[in-house]
């Protein structure tokens, strides 16, 4: 597992459902199925939806009786409630939307008129919201400062994206902008969850990780995004963030290279792949399944050096309550460890 991450899922497809159940945090996007059975699975886990692709921008009061009458209908809510992302649709139908460096020009002041109309309804009818989905690098000092003015118009969280062009370290004028706003605002921001993350193409197409150097490579990925939940941890403030995004294969996003599906192995599942060690490693594997638990030791010899790994215990739902032995296993580099087993330390 990576510790303050999860999926951000377009698709109910398997992979998405496994990583959710087992996931701190999941966001879904036009949908709520995937949130209920992770919900189902894991109770405790932190569930955000962002219900429509285009919110109305008339009334924020009207926008909100929409999403609980989406709700309603499907007999479930999130813990959390995105509205209007990035500058879609204040742009489109606001006409002001972002200009050049982020800064929101005249739409940020409907934006927080509509965002506190919308909140009051919402937060009345028991619904949180995760306010805003600023994009990429802002918005800007001032408009901080003008949200700040104005109670970040009720939500209970600041919802912001965020995204890296290349291998950490990461740049704190982009990646790890969260820190800046708080920075702007004083201290004074609601808690901050990033409904967006991870590795971007470093050019002009809106390319995903399958595009960049990462490509064939899903254990460079999941390093990247554990080295960005390490720094997500050293901040109280921030609840999780979710990674963008699974599809269905042949899917719009798909295509552009984000598809987070091939991640899922390495992750969570029927046990988390072993890093990629150095040319030298031997692994050997053995284990008990016992009940709904699994527990294994597995040897290193790297470069002369031995150590240690503990593989389980891990949640299985199938095992039932019998003992059976697993037998020992050679581990080649990058090879998948054996069904109830998962890394933890």
């Amino acid at each position: 597992m990576i510790p303050k991450l999860g999926p951000h899922a377009l698709a109910n497809t398997e992979p998405v459902r496994r990583w959710s159940a087992n996931a701190p945090i999941v966001k879904q996007a036009f949908g709520l199925d995937v949130l209920q059975a992770a919900k189902a699975a894991n109770p405790s886990v932190i569930a955000v939806c962002r219900p429509f692709h285009m919110l109305r921008t008339d009334s924020g009061q009207a926008a909100a009786a929409e999403i609980i009458g989406f709700y309603q209908s499907k007999g479930f809510a999130p813990d959390y409630t995105e509205l209007w992302n990035e500058c879609d649709e204040l742009d489109q139908n606001v006409g002001s939307g972002c200009g050049p460096g982020g800064v929101y020009r005249g739409g940020l002041e409907r934006r927080v008129v509509l965002t506190a109309e919308a909140t009051a309804v919402l937060n009345a009818a028991g619904y949180q919201v995760a306010g805003f989905s600023f994009s990429e690098r802002s918005p800007g000092p001032a408009d901080i400062a003008f949200l700040v003015a104005n109670g970040w118009a009720g939500v209970q969280a600041l919802a912001l994206h965020e995204y890296w062009f290349g291998p950490p370290p990461f740049p704190r004028e982009g990646t790890l902008r969260y820190r800046q706003i708080r920075e702007w605002a004083g201290g004074n921001t609601p808690p901050i969850i990033i409904t967006e993350c991870g590795r971007h193409y470093d050019g002009p197409q809106d390319w995903g990780w399958q595009k960049t150097e990462l490509a064939g490579n899903p254990q460079g990925y999941v390093n990247e995004l554990a080295a960005y939940a390490a720094e997500l941890a050293r901040d109280g403030y921030v609840i999780g963030g979710t990674v963008f995004t699974n599809d269905y294969s042949g899917g719009d996003w798909d295509l552009k290279g984000f598809n987070t599906d091939p991640l899922v192995p390495y992750i969570v599942g029927d046990g988390v792949i072993i890093p990629p060690p150095g040319p030298s490693l031997v692994g050997i594997v053995a284990g008990l399944l016992l009940g709904s638990a699994a527990v294994a030791l597995f040897a290193l010899d790297l470069a002369g050096i031995t150590g240690e790994i503990r593989v389980g215990p891990v949640r299985r739902q199938f095992l039932g309550p019998e003992v059976e032995e697993v037998p020992a296993l050679e581990l080649e580099p990058g090879q998948p460890i054996p069904p109830g087993y998962e890394v933890v330390g």
